[in-house]
């Protein structure tokens, strides 16, 4: 199965993270850095002004693919911890195994396949 995730924030990462380690064909297409700090400390992140534990986007499955064994002290963390010890490491490592395409979406079309379906002239 093929999948595109749009966007190149944390919640874009999970999803495809979750699809790529139940086997399926995923890119991650956006536009610019993915999973910058811009996601996070920019003046339009929407995590600045929250009151959200930052451990709280830590997810088992990107612990896992990302190889952080060592528990972080998740009741002080800060962004700037999540950055550093999750965020960093995610995004490089789906980058090393290509799931990221630097593009700007114009338009998007809805039409959804079977799985053996193909379109001509595309992959």
């Amino acid at each position: 199965m093929k999948i595109a995730v749009i966007g190149s924030g944390p919640v874009a990462f999970e999803a495809a993270l979750d699809f790529y380690l139940e086997g399926a064909e995923v890119k991650i297409i956006g536009k610019g850095r993915p999973l910058s700090k811009l996601h996070f400390f920019g003046t339009t992140s929407p995590f600045k002004d929250l009151s959200i534990d930052p451990a709280s986007f830590m997810t088992g499955l990107g612990r896992e693919f990302i190889g952080l064994e060592s528990e972080v002290e998740e009741s002080s963390m800060t962004y700037e911890d999540l950055w550093e010890n999750y965020c960093a490491p995610l995004s490089q490592k789906m980058m090393e195994q290509g799931l990221y395409l630097n593009r700007e979406v114009l338009r998007v079309q809805k039409r959804f396949l079977d799985p053996e379906e193909e379109i001509e002239g595309r992959s």
